[in-house]
């Protein structure tokens, strides 16, 4: 192998380490929007049972 063909092995595997840990941080930001998601949508579900429970109580037909 040249010298010329080591070092472009190196530079791929160092711009492949980049993108690899670049990705790495992409999964995890997605990941925590994900739950941040989850957890702001189960509120949500929360808040709107309560609200049908209340127009339940008042006689109020409602259907989801």
């Amino acid at each position: 192998m040249t010298n010329c063909e080591k070092q472009i092995e190196a530079l791929n595997k160092e711009w492949q380490d980049k993108l690899n840990k670049e990705l790495k941080k992409s999964d995890a930001k997605f990941k925590e929007l994900k739950e941040n998601n989850e957890r702001e949508m189960q509120k949500r579900d929360q808040e709107m049972q309560k609200l049908v429970n209340v127009l339940k109580k008042n006689n109020i037909d409602f259907d989801m």
